[in-house]
């Protein structure tokens, strides 16, 4: 492989949001074959994104015949469109600085296509000024956020379950370089159930508080936002209380609602925890577990964090349905969502939060 640095007048990407939960990825991942494979650019220069088709792909790999979102690896020289190229893949996973960086800007994208290539290119340790000569344009103010925050916080990042990685596609030393885009598969470490498991299953829940947590969920503890749920009704009120209004029809603040959204998230994700031990995976952004993530966000008055650790907490949540609980558990039973709601205290989660 060579160690280019980005590209040029071709880049590809896909726009889409990071998810995330991030359990490391397995050395495993990606399995790549080791023969060449063929490459076909399908976007015209200077378009954004671009999309990488691959073919004579072996089977039995975790690349396939398929068209992928990818971006541009390589500043100085060029790939043609609908041609054809015989390529090596290299996974990015292992290989130095920037790489970790730049498997960081590809799940933490903001602003344009444009905006994240700019910002790889930086991170790459391209200027601006060689950035408009060789590409035709200028990084934004969106691209060099991006920048600045991978450059800070991207480090050591390892891409994990849900998240992208970065695969490398070689074809000489006269052919521009370009990457694409492989997600992780999902990964979980044992059972896990949704929100809508723990507040519908009213007898299951009541057990996993009672003999996984001794009757008590500790949501923050250090500012005036700090709750303990020490009842079934706060516990199942959490989970019932409406978003938008309070109990007594009165609009909840907006930042009440993000917490209340965050709220039913990080309960459901200590009671996964607590009932199966599964571990709870890493934020990327703060380096926390999820469930401290979550506290730290609910303490906060950041509506976006908020929301940014509810959309992880969600998926670590769903990420262990197929999976049973272990021996020596009661049975799951029906859902009894009536008994459930009868019991929520929803009043305890009035605003103020």
């Amino acid at each position: 492989m060579r160690s280019k640095v980005l590209l040029s007048t071709l880049c590809l990407l896909m726009v889409t949001g990071f998810l995330v939960s991030s359990v490391a990825a397995t050395p495993a991942f990606p399995n790549l074959p080791s023969s060449a494979v063929t490459l076909t650019v399908k976007s015209g220069a200077g378009i954004y994104p671009i999309l990488i088709e691959l073919s004579n792909v072996p089977a039995g790999y975790d690349v396939t015949n398929a068209t992928y979102d990818g971006f541009c690896d390589d500043l100085f020289t060029q790939i043609q469109p609908n041609v054809s190229y015989s390529v090596i893949l290299t996974s990015s996973l292992g290989l130095p600085t920037p790489w970790d960086k730049i498997n960081y800007i590809l799940n933490n994208k903001q602003g344009t296509a444009q905006d994240v290539q700019g910002a790889i290119w930086l991170v790459m340790g391209h200027s601006a000024s060689d950035i408009l000569t060789n590409a035709g344009f200028t990084p934004s103010a969106t691209a060099i956020a991006l920048f600045n925050d991978a450059d800070a916080n991207g480090a050591g990042f390892i891409p994990g379950s849900n998240q992208i990685v970065a695969v490398l596609c070689d074809a000489g030393p006269d052919v521009q370089e370009v990457m694409i885009e492989l997600t992780v598969p999902p990964t979980t470490t044992g059972a896990t159930r949704t929100i809508g498991f723990w507040q519908t299953h009213t007898t299951f829940t009541e057990w996993v508080f009672d003999n996984k947590l001794s009757g008590s969920i500790q949501i923050d503890s250090s500012t005036s936002h700090a709750k303990n749920i020490n009842t079934y009704g706060k516990l199942f009120g959490a989970f019932y209380c409406s978003i938008p209004k309070n109990t007594d029809h009165t609009s909840r603040p907006g930042i009440d609602q993000n917490r209340t959204i965050l709220l039913q998230q990080l309960v459901g994700a200590i009671l996964n925890h607590a009932a199966s031990g599964v571990t709870v995976p890493i934020d990327p952004v703060t380096g926390n577990d999820l469930i401290t993530a979550g506290n730290l966000a609910y303490s906060s008055n950041n509506g976006t964090e908020m929301l940014r650790v509810k959309g992880l907490l969600d998926t670590f949540n769903g990420s262990g349905e197929i999976t049973a609980f272990p021996a020596g558990f009661p049975p799951q039973g029906s859902a009894t969502p009536q008994v459930s709601k009868a019991i929520a205290n929803k009043a305890f989660w009035n605003s103020p939060l």
